[in-house]
């Protein structure tokens, strides 16, 4: 499957770029994985705000794997988490 430029277009992957440094920014079909996922927890009522200080949070030291797997771990506990309540 290509991956379009479409893809890269979403609310979710413009947060990831925006949220993370040049350090932790993901890159390539996990740009694309992650930025779906992101925009299934907004959709479910995360905010923006929670989504990005769970991205931006600073990377374990040392990292025992890749930065995408870090954040990528992160967005799936985040995803686990009771839905917010409505405002």
């Amino acid at each position: 499957m290509a991956v379009t430029k479409a893809a890269y277009r979403t609310r979710g992957v413009r947060l990831l770029m925006e949220a993370a440094d040049r350090e932790t920014r993901v890159r390539g079909t996990a740009l694309r994985d992650q930025g779906l996922m992101v925009d299934g927890l907004l959709e479910a009522g995360h905010s923006l705000w929670t989504i990005r200080e769970v991205i931006a949070l600073p990377m374990p030291d040392p990292i025992t794997t890749s930065r995408s797997a870090v954040i990528a771990g992160r967005l799936r506990r985040l995803a686990g988490m009771p839905r917010p309540c409505p405002r």
